[in-house]
């Protein structure tokens, strides 16, 4: 969740430019005043096509589907989730361009609008799902996992032979790991899933341990990892239907920019001002204009 969350498109130039539009002076200078239709008009030019079409389609997708308040705030607990603590996801909220929370909520009901319109007519059967999980349960693995990261092999397995030795692997965190990210905070790296934003090699080896297990050194671009799988979980058909089917929808969904395009084109959009004239005009339509 952590990957969509980092590729969110914050939305506030949306609220600014529709906002403005008044003779209102916002800022004097002795050179003259800027008002609110200057303020307007300079947005327009630069940011006014992606604006329009973002104010449009979310005004599309308002009509035809609905997000609840529920909907909203389990994504969000979902996103929190990716993160060892609160203050880890304020920074990253803040490091994403947010102001606080509710900005970010409103993030989520626009992509689960956009989610909603790509598995719109998806058809989902007891025995699809089923087919589904056999074929790809790696991806319903969720492993907590920590480790300890050194530069060379002799010394990874140096590590190795004093955790089998019954030495804590905590403390060998403190002594000899080089990721100084999660050394303080005895290795810790959070839940492992076949998605996360890691390399490949550590993902593979931490969703095959088994709850309490160490691995042997793994080698990566980073060095070599002795990983520890504190906590691990199996989401199955019977206990988590719902989240596989979110799943299921979520890879058999359209393509995005396919949907946006035949909801654009069922809406007849008439545009009045004159820069944004072929703003909502496609390939097809262009063809018949010539």
């Amino acid at each position: 969740m952590k990957k969509w969350f980092f590729t969110l498109v914050a939305l506030s130039a949306l609220f600014i430019i529709t906002a403005c539009g008044s003779s209102d002076t916002i800022i004097e200078t002795k050179a003259g005043n800027i008002t609110k239709d200057d303020l307007y008009e300079e947005m327009k030019k630069y940011y006014g096509d992606r604006v329009i079409e973002q104010l449009v389609e979310k005004k599309l997708l308002e009509d035809k589907y609905k997000v609840s308040k529920d909907e909203i705030e389990e994504e969000l607990e979902n996103i929190k989730e990716e993160f060892n603590s609160d203050e880890e996801f304020e920074l990253a909220l803040t490091q994403q361009g947010y102001d606080n929370v509710d900005q970010l909520k409103e993030d989520i009901r626009f992509y689960l609008l956009r989610q909603k319109a790509a598995t719109d007519g998806i058809e989902v059967t007891d025995k699809k799902l089923e087919e589904f999980y056999n074929e790809n349960k790696d991806k319903f693995i969720e492993v907590e996992a920590r480790h300890i990261l050194v530069k060379d092999e002799k010394k990874a397995k140096e590590i190795k032979e004093k955790l089998d030795n019954g030495a804590k692997f905590e403390d060998l965190v403190k002594e000899y790991s080089t990721d100084t990210a999660t050394a303080a905070n005895g290795g810790k790296v959070g839940k492992v899933t076949a998605d996360s934003q890691m390399v490949p090699e550590f993902i593979e080896a931490t969703l095959k341990l088994k709850e309490g297990e160490i691995s042997e050194p793994v080698k990566s671009e980073s060095g070599y990892h002795i990983i520890k799988a504190d906590k691990r979980t199996e989401k199955t058909l019977k206990n988590d239907r719902k989240a596989i089917e979110k799943r299921y929808l979520q890879e058999h969904a359209k393509p995005y920019d396919e949907v946006r395009e035949k909801l654009f084109k069922e809406a007849k959009i008439k545009v009045k001002d004159d820069q944004f004239k072929d703003l909502f005009k496609f390939d097809d339509e262009n063809k018949k204009d010539d």
